[in-house]
């Protein structure tokens, strides 16, 4: 399974990452992405993920803006 975390506070990024891969090792964390800015540029250039562990704000805007354009198709995970 490959996995999303959108988040842009690094404490946050381990925590869940921590929990994530207690539940299964064997799951794919394939980045951590601090800003819709990151977001945007990471999913023109990679694949839909099984996944996304997502913050709601961000620095830089609403992770929900996101969702208008239909960029993310995966599953998502708020982790607010």
């Amino acid at each position: 399974m490959k996995v999303l975390i959108i988040e842009d506070e690094v404490i946050n990024i381990e925590i869940i990452t921590d929990h994530i891969l207690r539940y299964n090792d064997k799951i794919e964390i394939v980045a951590s992405l601090k800003s819709k800015e990151e977001v945007e540029k990471w999913y023109q250039t990679n694949e839909q993920v099984d996944v996304v562990f997502s913050d709601i704000e961000l620095l830089d805007g609403n992770v929900f803006s996101l969702l208008k354009t239909n960029i993310i198709k995966s599953s998502i995970i708020w982790t607010t």
